[in-house]
C-alpha cells in the first residue's frame, strides 16, 4: 500500500519538476519550489498511508489501527525521510532530463554535420563550378587591356578565394568575422562583373563577429541573390 501510494503522488512530484525547470526558472525559484513541495509531500504521504492502513489490526499490540494514531506515528517517524524521498525523484527526474538535453544536444550536433557538409559542397561546387569560372576568366579577359590592374585584383581575389575554401575545408564553425572576409572575396569578384548592377549592404548587429556559424554558410544565400543579374 505504501508504494502504490508513494506512486501516486509521484506522478504529482514529476508534473511539478516538468512545469518548473531548473534551467528555465532559476535555482533560487526552483529550489524554492520543491523545498515548499517536499514539506507538503511529506505529511500528504503520511496521511495517504494512514488512510490506507485505518481499521487493520495491528499484529503488536492486536488493536485497531485508527488514521489518527497511524498518523501521529508516522508523522514522527518517517517525515524527514518522505521528505528525502521527495527529493530522491526529483533528482531522478533532473538526471533523466539532462540524459535527454545531453542526447538531443546530440541529435541535433549530428544533424548540424551533416548540413555542414552538404553546405559546404554546394558552396564548393559553386566557388568550382565551371559556369563561375567561365564568368570570373571572362571578366579578366575583358579588363587585361582596359584595367589591367583590375584584372590582376580580380585574378588575386579568385586565388584567394579558392585557398580558403580548400584551407578550412575540415572546419566546421569559424567566426562570422571570418565567413563575411572569405564573402567579401566572392562579392569583390561579383562587383566586378557587375559593376553599379550590384550594391551590397551589409547591416550585422554589433558583438555578433566572434559568434561561431558554419563554414562556407552564407555563400549560397548571396550566390542565389547575385544570380538574378547573370540572366
Amino acid at each position: 500500500k505504501e508504494w502504490y501510494a508513494f506512486a501516486v503522488l509521484a506522478i504529482g512530484i514529476l508534473w511539478i519538476c516538468r512545469h518548473v525547470q531548473l534551467e528555465r526558472v532559476g535555482f533560487r525559484r526552483w529550489f524554492a519550489t520543491h523545498m515548499v513541495a517536499s514539506l507538503l509531500f511529506a505529511p500528504i504521504y503520511v496521511a495517504a498511508i494512514s488512510w490506507l492502513e485505518a481499521g487493520e489490526v495491528s499484529v503488536q499490540t492486536g488493536e485497531v489501527l485508527t488514521f489518527t494514531k497511524l498518523f501521529e506515528k508516522l508523522g514522527i517517524h518517517y517525515y524527514v525521510w518522505d521528505a528525502i524521498m521527495y527529493w530522491m525523484v526529483v533528482a531522478c527526474q533532473l538526471a533523466w532530463h539532462s540524459y535527454e538535453r545531453y542526447r538531443q544536444q546530440q541529435l541535433q550536433e549530428a544533424e548540424l554535420k551533416q548540413q555542414l557538409v552538404e553546405a559546404r559542397l554546394d558552396a564548393l561546387r559553386m566557388q568550382l563550378n565551371p559556369h563561375f569560372l567561365f564568368n570570373t576568366l571572362h571578366t579578366v579577359s575583358a579588363l587585361i587591356h582596359e584595367s589591367p590592374e583590375a584584372a590582376e585584383r580580380v585574378i588575386a581575389r579568385l586565388s584567394d578565394l579558392l585557398r580558403l575554401s580548400l584551407d578550412k575545408s575540415n572546419a566546421q564553425e569559424v567566426p562570422l568575422q571570418q565567413e563575411l572576409a572569405f564573402l567579401d572575396l566572392y562579392l569583390e569578384i561579383e562587383q566586378t562583373r557587375f559593376a553599379d548592377r550590384l550594391t551590397v549592404e551589409r547591416k550585422i548587429e554589433p558583438g555578433l563577429q566572434d559568434a561561431l556559424v558554419p563554414y562556407l554558410i552564407l555563400q549560397p544565400l548571396v550566390e542565389n541573390a547575385v544570380k538574378p543579374l547573370s540572366l
